[in-house]
């Protein structure tokens, strides 16, 4: 997404900054301090020197990767994608396991492909994120996470607007009576599964 592009959509959301009308404890912790969380990490300098190539969007992405994976503590990291580049991929790796070396990151195909990466994953262990990029057989891929998650999984979805296929594919999660709390900050979408709590919707600038 170009800079004017950005601002473009920074503006029409300045009102979701920071967690600012959210009456949920969790909802406004989960965006207060982990999607516009503006402390300097330790790590950002050094991760930029390491993967100094990847776009400005990509960086924003990989930080905020950094955060749920420092926050979450997670035991399993799954990335699913088919045509993102490598190094945006070797990126997203090295963010997280910055964000909590005890992470294990694992990386799946799409579609069919997925099912015996997944199979074996939340079998082993609690998984807690799934980062699904919505590229090739997306589709195919969410409908089998679907079937294996539990209340601690967190799933990314990652290009909720990058055509009008992901446009309605987004609208259709969030509506979606089996998933709970979900987030959109435009470059990506998160959804909680945890149906102790409420399920709604929330639009945050990011």
């Amino acid at each position: 997404m170009n800079r004017v592009k950005q601002l473009s959509v920074w503006l029409s959301r300045i009102r979701k900054c920071r967690g600012f009308g959210v009456q949920s404890p969790f909802a406004y912790r989960f965006i207060r301090y982990v999607i516009n969380e503006h402390y300097p990490y330790y790590a950002y300098d050094e991760l930029a020197a390491s993967v100094p190539d990847i776009s400005r969007t990509e960086r924003k992405l990989c930080r905020f990767y950094f955060r749920i994976a420092n926050d979450t503590q997670a035991a399993v990291w799954i990335n699913i994608t088919e045509t993102r580049s490598l190094l945006m991929e070797q990126a997203v790796c090295q963010y997280v396991d910055k964000g909590c070396g005890k992470t294990k990151v694992l990386s799946i195909s799409p579609g069919e492909n997925a099912a015996s990466g997944l199979d074996d994953a939340f079998d082993a262990s609690p998984v807690q994120v799934v980062r699904l990029v919505l590229d090739g057989n997306f589709q195919q891929s969410y409908q089998y996470i679907l079937n294996k998650v539990g209340e601690k999984t967190i799933l990314v979805l990652e290009g909720i607007r990058m055509n009008g296929e992901t446009k309605k594919f987004w609208k259709a999660v969030v509506d979606d009576k089996r998933t709970g709390v979900t987030f959109d900050l435009y470059d990506c979408g998160i959804v909680f599964f945890d149906k102790k709590r409420t399920k709604q919707h929330y639009v945050v600038n990011f």
